[in-house]
């Protein structure tokens, strides 16, 4: 049993990094550093596959699956994510710069597992006449150099972390990743230093992978929490709801928005929102915004909270509560509930309800009770 564990840990990262790419791929909003953790992904579970499929078929040949590069592809991939997603960052935050990022960018990274790949495949060519000397140094060289590689990047991911002003979500995330990055590198060095490596199945260095696509994995699980997923006929689609739960609001120095820029969005917004009456559509959302004011949506989400000092969510649910109060005046208050919600744009009855206690202080029903009380009193 124990020389078949390598089966499960792969196995298991495989399942792991297949869901957090379906979950990429269909559910999650297409920025370049998604696209790249997409690829990774992928990347991920192919490792996972040619080393189940080589160990299991060609078990007996150790340099088949020991001296396998996959490795060296892991740090590149990561660095090329965390640079788009430093990049992403800086825009949103108005730093922007024509610096391009992503894997065509950055070839220069994978060259040494290029260089690898090319001499793996010809070790392999001739493995049958592979020496004593030769393996060791193959996999003394091999080995240091990955170990070394996966501690530098994952050495710059922690200095570039610890200097930018992201949530602590994506923090955790990205340090958990260093940390077994570093774990792996610390432990390929000291195979070698120990003389382990012809003895050693590899399981150690496979928790790493497993470790890896277990953390995307609870990333993407996380993400989902607050994302409204729909099924439609087209497939899987993500659609931000503005009834769920709020984000905290992200306070922006005024400086970064100008009165210029703020009345021309102010303008553009206000007529896609009120004048067209948007907000009285369940499918209102940022993107929806950004996509008929043409307004970039983290210019849109500083300008709500600088310009109104709410986030969107917020200040949609209350222009929805009070066209609700509205319609409950010109209707004398004679109105069915769920019936209310659904004309003021709200998915739910539930969501309605909660938007409309938070706003007005009571439920639907007790506001209508109180205000045909008063009316009575008044006639």
């Amino acid at each position: 049993m124990g020389g078949y564990l390598y089966i499960l840990i792969l196995s298991a990262a495989i399942v792991f990094s297949c869901i957090s790419y379906f979950i990429n791929v269909r559910l999650v909003s297409p920025r370049k550093s998604q696209r790249i953790l997409a690829k990774f992904l992928l990347f991920i579970a192919v490792n996972c596959i040619a080393v189940i499929t080589i160990r299991f078929f060609f078990e007996e040949y150790v340099f088949t699956y020991l001296g396998l590069p996959f490795g060296f592809f892991y740090a590149p991939y990561l660095y090329c994510c965390f640079t788009a997603f430093i990049q992403e960052h800086k825009d949103k935050i108005g730093q922007n710069s024509n610096k391009s990022v992503g894997l065509r960018n950055a070839y220069i990274h994978f060259i040494p597992g290029i260089v690898y790949s090319i001499g793996y495949a010809i070790a392999l060519f001739n493995m049958y006449v592979l020496d004593v000397e030769f393996l060791v140094n193959y996999y003394l060289i091999c080995y240091v150099s990955l170990g070394v590689q996966l501690i530098l990047y994952a050495s710059f991911g922690y200095f570039t972390i610890s200097k930018l002003n992201v949530s602590k979500h994506i923090r955790l995330v990205v340090l958990r990743i260093i940390w077994i990055m570093i774990f792996i590198g610390i432990v390929s060095i000291g195979l070698i230093l120990y003389n382990a490596i012809p003895n050693n199945d590899g399981n150690i260095l496979y928790l790493g992978i497993l470790g890896i696509s277990m953390t995307l994995f609870f990333y993407y699980a996380e993400r989902l929490k607050h994302d409204k997923v729909l099924i439609s006929q087209g497939g899987v689609v993500v659609q931000q709801v503005v009834e769920e739960s709020e984000p905290e609001v992200v306070k922006y120095e005024k400086s970064k928005f100008t009165e210029e820029f703020a009345n021309e969005y102010k303008e553009k917004i206000e007529k896609v929102i009120l004048k067209d009456q948007l907000y009285l559509k369940p499918t209102c959302s940022l993107e929806a915004v950004e996509k008929l004011a043409k307004i970039q949506k983290h210019h849109l989400s500083q300008f709500f909270s600088s310009e109104y000092g709410k986030h969107f969510n917020a200040y949609i649910n209350e222009l929805r509560v009070e066209y609700a109060k509205k319609l409950l005046i010109e209707r004398n208050y004679e109105v069915s509930v769920s019936e209310l919600g659904e004309e003021c744009g709200f998915n739910s009855r539930t969501s309605f309800f909660r938007a409309f206690k938070k706003y007005v202080g009571v439920s639907p029903s007790e506001y209508i009770l109180n205000q045909q009380g008063q009316n009575d009193k008044q006639q």
